[in-house]
């Protein structure tokens, strides 16, 4: 699996924290609506790179399914293709990929539920399953992040600042 920053896998959490501070360059700490959004888009990255077949590594996912699984009543009945590794037999598991945390400008992403963080775990590392290192998002996939929300960041930290300097004007008049 590629080096991810931030990212945590054991059999009781798969996650990964990452710093909005340290990816946009400023304090984000204060503007939890925004660093839910940059969270989500995350999330979604992760899960349509995943679904597309590719790993956090940018590799194609290892393929095929087994046989065993290939055969299961549920693989059939959600018209699987054995060859086409997408992670999503019901959807449960990318579905359920949230931020589990945020605080200071730091979110953490991964899963409440145990079923759910187990079945990443085993992918992740390939415990009882192929390994797919589909969890995660990359420095390269960061950066994409980055460029979506920079124009966005910008306006609300300069807005954050004129009412920061607003504020301390109004302090000196109200001293003096």
């Amino acid at each position: 699996m590629a080096k991810i920053k931030g990212l945590k896998l054991s059999e009781s959490e798969v996650s990964q924290t990452i710093n909005l501070n340290e990816v946009f360059g400023v304090n984000l700490s204060g503007n939890s609506a925004l660093a839910q959004e940059v969270g989500q888009a995350i999330i979604d990255k992760i899960i349509a790179r995943t679904e597309s077949g590719v790993g956090v590594s940018g590799k194609k996912l290892k393929s095929p399914y087994s046989k065993t699984y290939a055969e299961s009543i549920e693989f059939k009945a959600f018209g699987k293709s054995k060859n086409k590794v997408n992670m999503t037999l019901t959807g449960e598991m990318l579905g359920t990929i949230d931020i589990t945390e945020q605080r200071g400008g730091k979110i953490k992403i991964g899963w409440e539920d145990s079923n759910e963080n187990a079945k990443a775990y085993n992918h992740n590392v390939g415990d009882t399953v192929p390994k797919r290192d589909f969890f995660g998002i990359s420095d390269k996939e960061l950066e994409e992040i980055r460029k979506q929300f920079a124009p966005r960041v910008k306006e609300e930290t300069k807005s954050i600042q004129s009412e920061s300097q607003r504020v301390a004007v109004e302090l000196i008049k109200r001293l003096n």
